[in-house]
């Protein structure tokens, strides 16, 4: 087996070898442009047949489709966050959008922080989790730490010390913070508290949960009067939920039951910058993402194949958290495990989880709510939202190779992932012949040129008309989309084929990059002074 560096030297060839080839050779037969024709197309065809397949079933939904009632106010939520390395401030905004939470008080809830490690945020004076400590001083009710009794098995093989916190928000929403010891990444968050539910509804056996944790865990969720959790609502710690967010993801997935997914719509925080480049490149970005693929998937095919970690519902199922797919989901790749399968271990673990879900289980429907709201905090440097969308772009990739070849997934969705790897794979063929087709259009107009460029503006046209259907929160918003649509049209084709040169590049790199910077790994366990139950 070759090394991860010699495999990256290997791919980089491959992918230079076959985009020059067809480069040059386009170039050198120009007069035979129509076979070029069929790679360079392949996206944007897919994305006119999308649009196409969008109106009709939005027009059937409307016609032939009336609300269902459902008995949602009934539902138990356990509320989920995964933590790292946030500041006070974003924990707490975070925590306040949950809490304020509108017309779900008859659901029983229950909050679940899990912190991954212990360590200090880049510019933050305390460890994430003594910062939850401070942040919950006066609700908490006790603590529970003894090494080497209250652990859980990793995907390595190897046990992680937790620490237990237990309280209760103004006596409205109960909660448990689990401090993992060390460090293990967000999907081991995921897999756990996944597990835990699912368990507990079942009342069955753990295989990574020690008897001491559990028993703990289950002495204070049954204090709560929560016998059985319908749902859990994930987020992410820099993430902010608007008020209805909650309820609007709750009745998009229990009118149905094989609807085991549901993911919101997400936006770029308000905190951030509104007028920079990149606030406006990508506030523009996530919402033509959202409002063309993911809009195809949840209305024409049900299998959106990204819900999003930072706002999402999850049945609490054996489709979702049963042992089959959460041993699939956290898989463990050893050491000499080719880049790909170390790239699907690193990168999108949201989009893992569902791809492999809509394998296993391919009766699931997945569907996206565009009133579930949720604002996020994104990259404010060159430097970070590179490494981001480095392990966007190869993460999203590396998925797509598995609904290619995986059985049980939908015919539409297949074609779709087929289409997105030859477009990767092409991508620097792609941007530079669509720069030549532009040329050759503008400069050399004819018919046949002009009937041919009209599937290139089907795409742009639908992502004007955004402006006409999407509710956005103020008119402000409305001036930023409009003019990061033409940033995003006349800039986005260069910085994605920067972002792609750059990602494999650093393909063999398995890390968060500079989207996680902490200070050094510390334990400080007494540094806020409370009464300690064991």
């Amino acid at each position: 087996m070759l090394s991860h560096f010699n495999q990256k030297i290997l791919i980089i060839f491959l992918w230079l070898s076959i985009n020059v080839t067809l480069s040059v050779t386009s170039i050198l037969y120009y007069k035979y442009w129509y076979i070029f024709l069929i790679p360079l197309s392949l996206s944007t065809v897919y994305n006119c047949i999308s649009i196409i397949l969008i109106i009709i079933f939005s027009i059937k939904n409307k016609l032939f489709i009336t609300d269902k009632e459902t008995e949602y106010k009934r539902r138990s939520i356990a509320f989920l966050v995964t933590c790292y390395n946030e500041s006070e401030d974003e924990l707490k905004n975070t925590i306040d959008s949950i809490k304020n939470q509108d017309n779900i008080h008859s659901n029983k809830k229950m909050l679940f922080i899990v912190c991954d490690g212990q360590v200090k945020g880049g510019n933050n004076e305390l460890t994430t989790n003594n910062i939850l400590k401070k942040m919950f001083k006066n609700e908490i009710e006790y603590i529970v730490y003894e090494k080497d009794k209250y652990i859980y098995k990793t995907w390595s093989g190897e046990y992680n010390n937790v620490e237990i916190i237990y309280g209760n928000i103004d006596n409205i929403i109960p909660f448990i913070i689990i401090v993992k010891d060390a460090n293990v990444g967000k999907r081991d968050s995921l897999v756990l508290i996944r597990h835990l539910l699912y368990i507990f509804n079942n009342d069955s056996e753990s295989n990574i949960i020690s008897e001491p944790l559990l028993s703990v865990l289950y002495d204070y969720i049954k204090l709560t009067n929560i016998n059985k959790f319908d749902y859990i609502v994930g987020t992410d710690a820099d993430t902010v939920f608007d008020n209805q967010c909650t309820l609007n993801l709750l009745k998009s997935i229990d009118w149905d039951p094989n609807t085991h997914g549901v993911v919101g719509f997400v936006h770029v925080s308000p905190n951030m910058p509104k007028w920079s480049f990149l606030t406006i490149y990508q506030f523009t970005e996530y919402i033509i993402a959202q409002s063309l693929r993911r809009v195809q998937q949840s209305i024409v095919t049900n299998k959106v194949s990204c819900l999003s970690g930072c706002v999402q519902i999850l049945r609490v199922s054996k489709e979702t958290c049963g042992d089959k797919i959460l041993k699939a989901f956290n898989a463990y790749p050893n050491k000499n495990a080719n880049v790909w399968r170390h790239i699907l271990s690193f990168a999108s673990e949201d989009r893992n989880h569902v791809c492999l879900m809509l394998h296993m289980y391919p009766y699931v429907k997945t569907r996206q709510c565009l009133t579930a709201k949720a604002y996020t905090m994104i990259p404010d440097t060159i430097a970070i939202f590179r490494s981001q969308r480095r392990r966007w772009s190869l993460g999203a990739t590396s998925n797509d190779i598995l609904l290619m070849y995986k059985s049980g997934i939908n015919f539409y969705e297949r074609i779709s992932a087929w289409v997105n790897v030859i477009t990767y794979i092409l991508s620097l063929y792609i941007f530079v012949a669509t720069i030549t087709l532009y040329y050759t259009i503008f400069s050399h107009p004819s018919l046949m040129l002009l009937y041919l460029s009209i599937p290139i503006f089907i795409p742009i046209l639908y992502e004007i008309c955004i402006i006409l259907w999407y509710k956005f929160d103020n008119k402000i918003d409305v001036i930023r989309f409009i003019i990061g649509l033409f940033v995003y049209i006349f800039c986005g084709a260069v910085i994605n084929i920067m972002i792609g040169i750059y990602s494999l590049l650093n393909i063999d790199c398995f890390k968060w990059g500079k989207t996680r910077i902490t200070q050094d790994t510390v334990n400080e366990h007494n540094i806020i002074e409370m009464v300690v139950v064991t």
